[in-house]
């Protein structure tokens, strides 16, 4: 029949968009116009705009994720978007298309940086301290944030070690090491002490055993 006829077709011109896509084309528009109706036209534009992130338009993904607002190409696309980003420093554009639905630590702590960033440090301070007492690692795009923090009245050495002790617990030392510095050479030998430690207990005891 025709229609099944026109399914075909527009699999066949879905299939060459989709080859052209992973060959680093970009998709002209007679192209996705002719698949207008074909049900995986989202999918095309989704792996289009993932291949070319980095040259991507802001508003080419605002109307994608427009468009299919509970999708997981929505999903898996305003992160990379958002990561790409906090990378460059647009903290401006980071709050344009940034989500509350994203929960993670790496998420959490990137908005408050862009928050900081566009209305003043102090407004960030307290949500960032219930963040910093979760004790879990946050991406170099948070050291901002972490910085923020170190330098605030309501920050004391006891609060720092707690989120230290928390990241050795979790295997986080090399952050717990940087955060240790701050607090000056002993404490930095100290973790560097509990790394040892930890990496290998007989040996350290060996070691650090007086007869």
């Amino acid at each position: 029949t025709s229609a099944v006829a026109g399914l075909s077709e527009e699999r066949a011109t879905f299939q060459l968009a989709h080859q052209n896509i992973r060959e680093g084309q970009v998709p002209d528009s007679a192209v996705l116009q002719a698949l207008q109706n074909y049900p995986l036209k989202s999918y095309l534009i989704y792996l289009d705009l993932r291949e070319r992130l980095a040259l991507a338009a802001p508003s080419e993904l605002a109307a994608f994720f427009q468009a299919y607002p509970a999708s997981f190409m929505t999903d898996d696309l305003r992160r990379r978007y958002l990561r790409q980003l906090a990378k460059n420093g647009d903290w401006a554009g980071y709050l344009a298309i940034d989500d509350a639905s994203l929960t993670t630590q790496e998420f959490r702590c990137q908005r408050l940086v862009a928050r900081g960033v566009q209305q003043g440090q102090a407004s960030v301070i307290e949500e960032g301290l219930t963040l910093w007492d979760e004790g879990l690692s946050w991406p170099v795009t948070c050291q901002l944030l972490e910085a923020w923090l170190m330098e605030a009245d309501v920050m004391r050495p006891v609060r720092v070690w707690t989120r230290i002790e928390r990241l050795m617990e979790k295997n986080q030392s090399a952050e717990a090491s940087r955060l240790a510095a701050n607090l000056g050479n002993e404490a930095l030998a100290q973790v560097t002490r509990w790394k040892a430690a930890r990496k290998s207990p007989a040996v350290f005891l060996a070691q650090n055993t007086t007869i």
